[in-house]
């Protein structure tokens, strides 16, 4: 009879001590930065804007973004030489230049996942969504959302953040 209460003690302290495991990973995941989570991020990126029931391209163009611990600020481009001088230069942005500030998004982690809690500028329509980073060859920041740019109601859609090789 000692042996099972001595058995029951020991599990019930292994199930205690993975209870306390598991809540200390979750408050670490909770705690993390989006600047943390996305490495990768700083630099020009391609945006694109895809439709959620099958990942169709509706849209895509390249940013230049900034991160800063949870705030994304997202800047438009412009070519440096519209004459093509630096055509087949290679890499995203090798000819291309960083214009203004056109949306600023403010994230707030949640678990695995990244929430805008606050869209400003033309990057407003992300104001909700949820975001999450995709790990392959680059990191990728993917959210989905009911919004888009276009204002075209119920219509959910993704938005990935691809940076530049």
């Amino acid at each position: 009879m000692k042996s099972l209460s001595a058995s029951i003690t020991v599990l019930s302290f292994v199930g205690v001590s993975q209870a306390i495991n598991a809540s200390h990973v979750l408050a670490q995941q909770s705690n993390r930065t989006l600047r943390q989570a996305w490495s990768d991020a700083n630099g020009f990126v391609s945006f694109d804007w895809l439709r959620a029931e099958d990942g169709g391209e509706i849209y895509s163009s390249a940013v230049y973004v900034e991160l800063n611990r949870n705030t994304l600020k997202i800047y438009n481009t412009y070519k440096l030489d519209p004459f093509g001088k630096n055509a087949r230069c290679g890499g995203l942005g090798c000819d291309l230049g960083k214009g203004q500030v056109v949306g600023t998004l403010n994230f707030e982690s949640q678990g695995s996942q990244f929430i805008v809690q606050n869209a400003q500028g033309q990057a407003s329509f992300l104001k909700g969504a949820r975001c999450r980073i995709s790990e392959g060859y680059v990191k990728v920041l993917e959210c989905t959302s009911t919004q888009n740019p276009a204002s075209r109601a119920g219509m959910s859609s993704k938005f990935r953040f691809t940076p530049g090789t």
